[in-house]
């Protein structure tokens, strides 16, 4: 009996022979061509012509197998791309991890036509590749028109493009970044006809050597572009129509082996935005802003502009290892508005009434240049930023104040320049270094001149404010990374320092200016935690130590603050299924106060409105807790994102208010009041794919507790409440020759002073697209309405109509088209905005109707 049993066991052990002697083994390495990385190639591994282990290779071409191995396999590495030759590597005595880097030849092939369909859209790890057939009709001219149609993501009003709620980091074309920051350059500008799909990358690194060492949660959106697109082609618009308006669009797009650029001219008096500066103030904080042309209304109804954006992105190759990219902007508008608000303030025992009609016009002037150099040679990589940016702008108001004609001015000069150096070193498969140093600098003069009466019979001397701001930073951070099986831990020693000097003067005559200087000294330590305890729970741990010195000096009066703390944050995950989640986080904030609430100065910031800082340093605590739901089933289109959110400072800052029919004086002040915060979200969007229907809501409320403090009133409790609607459904039909999108939202706030009285008002917007596709061959009918309700407790409502006719013939180069906007001529729009003590009517000017004749050229 015993020799048959041992019969039997020698038999099975040479049987399996693998399950006895075999080791886990990793082959990793990176896919290339002769310039560049090679994503989305597949990578086989075969024993015996039997496939045993299977991967593709990411955005930067990197690779990794793994599967049991012994020392007599004889193995086959195959790996094949679209457009390159098959590539086969025999491997034999294979015994321990290595690493086999890939070069593949091009291969050139010609094809018949190919027409490919899909239902589903296709997810691999954290990359997602979007069937564009699926969502969208042929009526979307620009990359930003195809992203509002794809799921999970969105676009805000300036332009901002979010996926899941959260801002997206890069724009790439191909894999590359020719926008760097910039990307609504180039989500705004791109045809949508060079866009073959669509890729959104979650977990993206910039750094390729940081793959799979480093944590990451940011997000990037990958343009594939369709193949054999010409060396230099594009797209030219140009529109001509009544009352002269005018639009002119031209964006040619250059692509070889070793380089890619793009470029924008672009000019238009439509409200139309195509450049990345309009709704952003500055790159740096200014003191002075005038000038907010903000408006719930869409761009093309309300921006009454003169706008010239002209950008050239380039990204070359010398080689694998070296690329530089440049990016050159000029920017020049005119903007101009008439308006009239009525501002009702109650305070309680007594009531004020002001009256202020405006006549507006700012001219912005930017230059924006920006040098990246970035050498990657095997373990080490060196990236160098130069960035130079110059913003001149003018501001004009003439106003009626109560009745009194006045008169203000303000010329802004800023000039910043900021330059970064980041060099990496991978150290092994597992861990690296990196070494980062940035200086940034920046000069902002500004001179506003008001003039509190312009009437001849009773003038006044106007009043100067004249400011030079002078920012300057520096910061140095060491970082270590290190990647183990189920953690990553980042480490970081940082030093930053600021300095900001203030010169101000506030007189009729500009007499010597005051000087405010701060210094801050910032010592800290970061560490960061990444750890899957097992397949439902996941932590992430943020921990800072700091140690500050802050001096500022004013008046020759020195105060100094030194203090030692910690911040840290805290998430906890656990996996419900494969596409369900519950996110659990607790963090502690002690942040420095902003520059705007230390300035000792009395400092003119608008027309009747005067500013003085003066509050002392000191740091602010801030408790944050939140619960997370999200359940995400890609495959069937179907998406759940439900957030509790709640905040809770230890001070709260106070603008101290005194008001007048002449003027505003705000004095910060920081009491000792908590400051809280609590917010319910939910969202929730759901493909029918055999109606071709995408429906999505998003619902947020929030409560605000926080202080009032006006007139001499005392110190009041405020409390705060918003809840905002929006509904969106989007519907294809006929083989979307039919097209149908609608959204609804409503937007309801309130808030109630302690020992006043309360304050609310509700809004309500629905707006909808309809397309005919086809009626007759070769032509597109767009209807667009959008029906305004500013105000819910008055009968004012207004019904914005725009309507657009294209003729597209086939396999032609020109295009013909016939837009009409604001067909329905509303000249004038009046909103209400209220506070705690304030309630106003804001009017304002519109553009009227227009009729453009417009021709389009593919080049």
């Amino acid at each position: 009996m015993n020799r048959y049993l041992i019969c039997f066991c020698l038999f099975l052990s040479m049987v399996n022979s693998h399950t006895f002697f075999a080791q886990e083994i990793e082959i990793i390495g990176k896919i290339s061509d002769s310039l560049t990385a090679v994503p989305r190639a597949n990578v086989i591994l075969k024993r015996e012509d039997k496939i045993i282990a299977f991967s593709i290779s990411d955005l930067y071409g990197s690779y990794k197998i793994t599967n049991s191995i012994t020392k007599n396999d004889n193995l086959l590495l195959e790996i094949s791309a679209l457009g390159y030759s098959k590539k086969q590597i025999y491997i034999k005595n294979l015994l321990k991890d290595t690493v086999i880097n890939i070069k593949l030849k091009t291969r050139t092939t010609h094809l018949k036509e190919v027409i490919l369909t899909g239902k589903k859209n296709i997810q691999e790890k954290d990359t997602i590749n979007y069937s564009l057939k699926k969502y969208t009709n042929g009526s979307e001219e620009y990359v930003e028109d195809l992203l509002k149609k794809l799921p999970g993501l969105t676009i805000e009003k300036d332009g901002k493009i979010k996926y899941e709620g959260i801002e997206i980091k890069k724009l790439l074309l191909d894999g590359d970044d020719l926008f760097s920051k910039q990307y609504t350059i180039g989500s705004k500008n791109i045809s949508a006809e060079m866009v073959d799909s669509i890729q959104t990358i979650k977990h993206y690194l910039e750094n390729p050597l940081l793959k799979n060492i480093k944590g990451s949660n940011d997000i990037a959106i990958n343009l594939l572009l369709k193949k054999g697109i010409s060396e230099l082609s594009g797209n030219a618009k140009i529109g001509y129509g009544y009352k002269d308006r005018r639009n002119l669009h031209l964006t040619p797009f250059f692509l070889n082996s070793s380089t890619k650029a793009f470029a924008v001219v672009s000019y238009n008096n439509l409200g139309e935005d195509k450049s990345p500066f309009l709704t952003k103030q500055n790159s740096q904080e200014k003191i002075i802003y005038l000038g907010n042309f903000s408006s719930n209304l869409k761009n093309k109804y309300q921006l009454r502009n003169n706008s010239l954006f002209t950008n050239l992105s380039v990204l070359h190759r010398f080689n694998k290892k070296l690329k530089l990219n440049v990016k050159l902007n000029y920017h020049r508008d005119q903007l101009n508005r008439k308006s009239l608000r009525n501002e009702f303030y109650d305070f309680g025992d007594s009531k004020l009434e002001l009256i202020e009609t405006n006549k507006i016009r700012k001219m912005p002037k930017i230059y924006d240049a920006e040098i990246k150099l970035n050498y990657l040679k095997n373990n080490f990589s060196y990236l160098y930023t130069s960035n130079l940016y110059n913003n001149e702008e003018n501001y004009n108001s003439i106003y009626n104040n109560n009745g009194v004609l006045q008169n203000i001015s303000l010329e802004s000069k800023s000039c910043n320049l900021k330059q970064d150096l980041v060099a990496t070193y991978k150290l092994d498969q597992k861990q690296a270094l990196e070494v980062k140093i940035n200086h940034t600098t920046n000069k902002l003069d500004q001179e506003l001149v008001a003039q509190k009466s312009i009437d001849l019979t009773n003038p006044t001397l106007p009043n100067f404010q004249n400011l030079e701001y002078l920012p300057e930073k520096f910061l140095s951070e060491l970082k270590y990374f290190k990647a183990f099986k189920k953690a990553k831990i980042h480490s970081s020693l940082n030093y930053k320092y600021d300095k900001n000097t203030i010169y101000s003067s506030q007189t009729q005559t500009l007499l010597e200016k005051e000087r405010y200087l701060q210094k801050i000294k910032d010592l800290s330590l970061d560490i960061k935690l990444n750890y899957k305890l097992n397949k439902f729970y996941k932590l992430n741990i943020k921990t800072e130590a700091h140690q500050i010195k802050q001096n500022n000096f004013f008046q020759n009066t020195a105060n100094r603050f030194q203090s030692c703390f910690a911040n840290y944050n805290l998430n906890i995950t656990r996996n419900l299924t494969r596409r369900a989640k519950v996110i659990i986080g607790h963090s502690l904030e002690q942040e420095k106060p902003a520059l705007r609430y230390l300035i000792p100065q009395k400092i003119l910031i608008g027309e009747r409105t005067e500013l003085v800082g003066n509050v002392p340093f000191q740091l602010i605590k801030t408790f944050s807790y939140n619960l997370t739901y999200n359940f995400n089933d890609f495959y069937n289109l179907f998406k759940f994102f439900s957030q509790i959110k709640y905040q809770k400072s230890g001070k709260t800052f106070v603008n101290d208010r005194e008001i007048d029919t002449q003027a505003n004086l705000i004095n910060y002040q920081i009491v000792d009041r908590s400051n809280q915060n609590f917010e319910i979200i939910l969202n929730i969007e759901k493909f029918l794919y055999p109606i071709s229907t995408t429906i999505s809501s998003n619902s947020q409320w929030g409560w605000r507790q926080s202080y009032s403090l006006f007139n001499n009133s005392g110190l009041n409790e405020l409390n705060s409440r918003n809840l905002m609607l929006n509904l969106k459904t989007r519907t294809d039909l006929f083989n979307k020759q039919l097209g149908f999108s609608q959204e609804v939202n409503y937007f309801v706030s309130d808030y109630k002073l302690e020992n006043f009285g309360k304050n609310q008002f509700e809004s309500l917007n629905y707006s909808n697209i309809l397309s005919l596709k086809d009626f007759p061959k070769n032509f597109i009918l767009q209807f667009e309405s959008d029906w305004y309700w500013p105000n819910l407790s008055s009968n004012a409502n207004y019904l914005f109509t725009n309507l657009s006719l294209d003729y597209i013939p086939a396999k032609a180069k020109f295009e013909y088209q016939i837009q009409i906007n604001n067909l329905s001529n509303i000249k004038r729009y009046e909103r209400t905005d209220v506070n705690d003590i304030l309630r106003s009517k804001y009017s304002y000017n519109l553009l009227e109707r227009s009729i453009l004749g417009i021709i389009r050229y593919k080049f």
